[in-house]
């Protein structure tokens, strides 16, 4: 493993001398939260940041686009399709969003392929941010989707008070040194026993600690039990949890007419929770009610991700919980799995306590 330092003071320098061939995307200050953007100087990012309230996957899964314009100039049709070429860095990204992604590449990887968001893979490169101090709705640790990543990163920095530790993953990591070659300094053991020691106090200084160990087959059998109709109960149907989540990524398809001889495919990100969802030609719906959207969603994260693609939908990064107007708590619903399988009556419709 190659290890670097870089001294917080030359962040910005580094950010200067990659703007020229990437777009860098980071964590930036926004009144009271701190929002992944494109940066227009490398004065702009924050990297203290505890973690964002929206999951960066926007700049692989945008939350609208364009995927190709028509035209029919003279009974013709003409296809083009609206693939962007940039490549991008997200700097600053944590753990957990980190292994959103990977997921996600597994979604837009296999059966039929995802052109627009593989081609955005292919051209960005993540310099991500181990934790440091989790929230009190972070629960990684629980799904060892962090505080550290351990795969997927090209760079890798940890905080060390006025430096970082830089753990090179990638080929496009070592380009990344190149390309900053004099702001990076030489790391040793003493480094990354301090990385160690960080970690080993970040492990122990999560508030909330979530058994997984066979929900997933706990799940099937309360498929008809009523903790569904009280959970959905609290439901306000906003699809606050899917839009927040790393690892989302329903979407639906508009066709847009802009003339009478051209017009334009897009496509926006979707919740299982809307009502029109699975609403079909007809009038026809599989899942009409709330309670049958509630239940689908946490079958697709802890049951049918797993049956798909070997993982868990969720990974611990606490959004869905913070951002839910309901107090619907994920961890809560694993916890409560667990106890109603056992025969336990446990009230999943209450406010989780923090």
């Amino acid at each position: 493993m190659t290890v670097r330092l870089l001294k917080k003071a030359r962040c910005i320098d580094l950010v200067d001398a990659l703007s020229d061939d990437y777009e860098i995307v980071a964590p930036v200050r926004k009144k009271d939260d701190t929002l992944f953007e494109p940066l227009s100087g490398g004065a702009e990012m924050d990297l203290d940041y505890l973690n964002s309230p929206v999951a960066p996957r926007e700049f692989l899964l945008p939350q609208d686009e364009t995927v190709f314009e028509y035209s029919d100039p003279e009974n013709g049709t003409t296809l083009q399709p609206k693939i962007k070429d940039r490549c991008r860095i997200i700097l600053g990204i944590r753990s957990c969003d980190l292994n959103g992604i990977l997921l996600l590449d597994s979604v837009f990887s296999k059966d039929i392929p995802d052109l627009y968001y593989l081609n955005r893979r292919e051209k960005t490169v993540f310099i991500a941010m181990a934790c440091n101090q989790p929230g009190n709705s972070c629960f990684c640790s629980s799904l060892k989707t962090g505080p550290s990543a351990s795969e997927g990163y090209d760079l890798l920095l940890t905080d060390l008070g006025d430096e970082y530790l830089v753990e090179v993953g990638s080929s496009r990591g070592e380009e990344i040194v190149k390309i900053g070659r004099g702001l990076f300094g030489e790391a040793g053991e003493p480094e990354i026993k301090r990385k160690a020691d960080l970690l080993a106090i970040a492990l122990e200084s999560f508030v909330l600690r979530v058994d997984f160990q066979r929900v997933t087959e706990l799940m099937k059998g309360l498929f008809a039990d009523g903790m569904w109709e009280d959970i959905a109960e609290r439901c306000l149907r906003c699809g606050g949890c899917s839009f927040v989540c790393p690892t989302c990524h329903c979407f639906n398809l508009f066709d847009r007419q802009l003339s009478e001889t051209s017009g334009k495919r897009t496509r926006g990100w979707d919740s299982c929770l809307f009502s029109g969802f699975t609403r079909m030609a007809g009038g026809i719906n599989p899942r009409g009610s709330k309670v049958e959207r509630i239940r689908q969603r946490f079958f697709c994260k802890l049951v049918y991700y797993v049956e798909k693609y070997g993982a868990y939908g969720c990974v611990g990064c606490g959004r869905c919980t913070d951002t839910c107007p309901g107090y619907i708590d994920i961890a809560q619903v694993v916890t409560s799995v667990s106890l109603r399988s056992k025969g336990y009556e446990v009230d999943v419709g209450a406010k989780p306590e923090r």
